[in-house]
């Protein structure tokens, strides 16, 4: 719980958090000892009698779903933040660490009114509760507060406008707002700050990753790369366009890179496996590859809380390429209990289902990923189109079914063409190795472009 306050809350001093925990009747050694912990462990930093987390860990903890708090433990911390204020007279001195919290709370609880409170909201803390709500998918609160921020523009720096709006994008990407999108990155080309421009690239490519455009995006993202030098955020993007590329040489050569700077990060870990397994030919090899087997552990122990499933896919991953169907179906069951909104958990589990020959379970779980999708009130997202597609596509090629891939492909082709051709090279294969009686049209079809 200790972890989930501080992901929510960028500082907290000692009083609120001892009192919060009394309400939980934890005594003042037990929170002492846990605090000492958390900062011996390198996970918590103090000065001045003030506890945030390591700033290098605080981005991968914010997006690691098993550490956030209930909204009631949520709510039950702001009123004990607020109720604190209240003991303070209006000659006392407020400690400048109480400052932050409990404006964020009185923002979040409907409780800034005009008074003293809201005179001391800034931009940065509607900035903050953008990312927060962001990174809690929240996207329509999200944007909210970005809103809000972006209506005190004149008591912002150029980098705190541009954090703004970069949070406005990303929320308008995530809700299909193409207008307001628009809006943003017009906004965004009248700062006069350096990176005002790979903010611009970047957001565009995320867009373009968004509506499956995934050639587009890789041209905004590498470009994005270069000019803000070996931004993160940036590269962790490109990695997972190139992935969905399955380009894996250069998934691999980047999420290595990136491993050296991010340890810890899920999505980065992702990338390097899922690149490692691909361009592995036997991939029984890898149980003897020391560095795989360390990077796997990892994955397990960042990547597969609450809201993600990843490293039981790729234990999926190795299980269908090592034929073993026991193991691919009891990983894509675990990754759909941990996620069951998740569309590449349905994917993992139809070729689950395909290697075991079970083709009538298969198809349904094909047909749950397209329900999914059409699910009302669901953020929409291209790369889900995409799966859809491919493993539909594989579905009907196992089945035999050849005439029926090739709408899916030709809907894969208006998002990527090149990874179109890499399935209708599939879909050769084969059909050459089943000698399958094909229409004359369909036969030009299959040569064409290959």
């Amino acid at each position: 719980m200790l972890i989930g306050l501080l992901v929510r809350y960028r500082a907290l001093p000692a009083e609120p958090l001892a009192e919060f925990a009394n309400n939980y009747h934890i005594g003042i050694e037990e929170l002492a000892e846990s605090l000492g912990r958390l900062i011996e462990l390198n996970i918590v930093d103090v000065n001045y009698n003030e506890y945030r987390l390591v700033k290098p860990l605080r981005d991968t903890l914010e997006r690691d779903q098993k550490f956030n708090l209930s909204e009631r433990q949520s709510d039950e911390f702001a009123e004990s933040l607020l109720q604190n204020l209240q003991t303070y007279g209006e000659a006392d001195s407020l400690p400048i660490s109480l400052i932050d919290p409990a404006t964020i709370s009185a923002i979040k609880n409907g409780r800034a009114a005009p008074g003293w409170v809201h005179q001391l909201i800034l931009p940065s803390h509607y900035i903050w509760l953008a990312r927060e709500r962001y990174h809690k998918r929240n996207y329509n609160e999200s944007l909210d507060y970005t809103t809000k921020a972006l209506e005190l523009t004149s008591m912002m720096t150029e980098e705190a406008h541009l954090e703004a709006l970069r949070f406005a994008g990303l929320s308008c990407a995530r809700l299909g707002l193409v207008t307001e999108f628009a809006d943003v990155i017009l906004r965004i080309r009248k700062i006069g700050v350096k990176r005002a421009k790979s903010v611009e690239l970047f957001l565009n490519g995320f867009f373009a990753r968004l509506r499956g455009e995934l050639g587009v995006a890789e041209k905004y993202l590498l470009q994005a790369s270069n000019a803000s030098k070996g931004s993160i955020d940036v590269q962790r993007e490109l990695v997972s366009v190139l992935l969905l590329r399955r380009d894996y040489p250069q998934a691999l050569s980047l999420s290595r890179e990136l491993l050296s700077r991010v340890e810890g990060n899920a999505y980065v870990l992702d990338g390097y496996i899922q690149s490692v397994i691909a361009l592995t030919p036997n991939v029984e090899s890898l149980q003897y590859d020391a560095e795989f087997s360390r990077r796997l552990s990892q994955l397990k122990e960042v990547g597969d809380g609450p809201g993600l499933s990843f490293w039981c896919l790729r234990k999926v991953d190795v299980a269908i390429r090592e034929g073993d169907k026991k193991q691919a179906l009891e990983y894509s069951k675990e990754a759909l209990k941990n996620t069951p909104n998740l569309p590449a958990a349905y994917v993992a589990r139809a070729r689950a289902f395909l290697l075991s020959r079970k083709y009538e379970k298969a198809w349904s779980s094909v047909q749950n990923l397209e329900e999914l999708g059409n699910r009302r009130n669901r953020v929409r997202d291209g790369v889900e189109k995409l799966l859809l597609f491919s493993v539909r596509c594989e579905y009907n090629m196992e089945t035999g079914r050849f005439e029926l891939c090739r709408k899916d492909i030709d809907n894969v082709a208006t998002y990527d063409p090149s990874l179109a051709k890499r399935l209708k090279l599939q879909l050769v294969h084969h059909v050459t190795t089943r000698a399958t009686s094909m229409g004359a049209d369909f036969k030009e079809w299959l040569k064409a472009d290959v």
